[in-house]
């Protein structure tokens, strides 16, 4: 998919080739992995699409199970950043080996400790099977794939398995089949002009009924709350700034965000407009 808010240039992904964040970007609108730009942690891909020219990024920023990557809500305040699209991956977890390998003759499984986590009952089954936390999934099986082990199996996407030459020796080995992971388009630059969904960073007064003024204000032109997430203030115990998603059918733009919210905010930003994402599954 070619999102209509993707340009060309590079494409900054945590992690490395094969990983999740690869495939978000593929769908949406990564064209070839010459382009690719992977980078150890978000805040190394902030700051490349902060302040690099034609470098867009995909980062996630919540999970259906997990919950919220609080971390990255600031980010996209730090650099700044705007948010052009979103899309949900559905996170489908296998274990792969090299070609001839087996479940039996398996002693360790190397993966990122998210994805060890999200396959805990398939792994309690195996307890012959040490876990072995590292710093990525698809580089996880890259290195499998440059020194092959045939007592050593990763959890990976089957996009690293068929990168990197692995077999999948067990599909969809996750607990939970509704695992969705949101992705975020992230740019610098203008805000594109008129879409059906807006995020936004709110910091309120303190006192009583701060929120729920905006909440009513939101409610008043018929806004469709569909996130809020609180984030602690750093130096400033107790206090928290919230990010909110808003929906509506007429579609938005920042000017009347801004008027709608700013008489019951001490500051408020636009963080995108965008359409509202897609549901995508790796099969």
């Amino acid at each position: 998919m070619q999102t209509a808010h993707a340009h060309s240039g590079r494409w900054a992904i945590q992690g490395g080739r094969g990983s999740f964040h690869h495939l978000a970007a593929m769908q949406l609108g990564l064209r070839g992995e010459e382009d690719l730009i992977p980078c150890s942690d978000f805040y190394s891909l902030a700051h490349l699409v902060g302040t690099e020219d034609e470098v867009q990024g995909v980062m996630a920023i919540e999970n259906s199970v997990a919950g919220s990557l609080l971390r990255n809500y600031e980010l996209l305040r730090t650099f700044p950043l705007r948010i052009a699209a979103e899309i949900y991956l559905r996170i489908e977890q296998h274990l792969l080996v090299n070609p001839g390998s087996s479940l039996e003759a398996l002693r360790e499984v190397h993966s990122h400790p998210m994805a060890l986590a999200q396959c805990g009952i398939f792994l309690r089954k195996h307890k012959h099977i040490k876990l072995v936390e590292t710093e990525d999934t698809a580089m996880s099986a890259e290195a499998l794939a440059a020194n092959p082990k045939p007592e050593r199996a990763v959890i990976a996407s089957k996009l690293a398995a068929s990168l990197f030459g692995l077999e999948t020796c067990r599909s969809h080995i996750e607990d939970h089949r509704q695992n969705y992971t949101r992705f975020l388009l992230l740019q610098k630059g203008e805000m594109h002009g008129h879409a059906a969904k807006a995020s936004l960073a709110l910091l309120l007064p303190h006192q009583p009924g701060a929120l729920q003024r905006v909440l009513e204000a939101a409610a008043t032109v018929s806004l469709n709350l569909t996130k809020i997430q609180s984030v602690p203030l750093v130096g400033n115990p107790w206090h928290y700034r919230f990010y909110i998603d808003v929906e509506r059918v007429d579609g938005l733009d920042e000017q009347w965000l801004l008027a709608l919210f700013h008489a019951h905010c001490e500051e408020i930003e636009v963080l995108g407009i965008y359409a509202p994402g897609e549901i995508f599954e790796e099969n």
